[in-house]
């Protein structure tokens, strides 16, 4: 018996030996799967529970770059082929197209001054 697990023996009642000795068996392979440390407790009848369980370990690579499977140019931005808009300024606009009042004058049927609602 290795001489750490002299105190879990000493502490169990006799009786108890082969369930404590069990429940070392399960906690050492546990220990060996997961790789975590714990905190134990330990009753007179060779009961072990887990007290504090140690975080889970970090992964070695937190990031890891992923090459996309379709390149940028197959799938554009929306809009990406739509022309450009002439730098032209709205007033620019507005000025080439001549007021239909002083062309033609007053128009019958409409006042001269639309009103609003009151």
């Amino acid at each position: 018996m290795p001489s750490g697990l002299r105190p879990y023996f000493d502490y169990v009642i006799p009786v108890f030996w082969p369930w404590l000795w069990w429940n070392l068996i399960r906690v050492a392979l546990w220990h060996k799967r997961t790789g975590r440390d714990a905190l134990l407790r330990l009753d007179r009848f060779g009961n072990i529970r887990f007290v504090f369980i140690e975080d889970a370990p970090q992964p070695d690579d937190l990031y890891s770059y992923e090459a996309p499977k379709v390149t940028s140019w197959e799938r554009l931005a929306p809009g990406f082929c739509l022309p450009e808009m002439p730098e032209i300024a709205p007033a620019c606009v507005r000025a080439s197209c001549p007021d239909i009042r002083a062309v033609f004058g007053h128009l019958p049927g409409i006042p001269e001054q639309v009103r609003g609602p009151p």
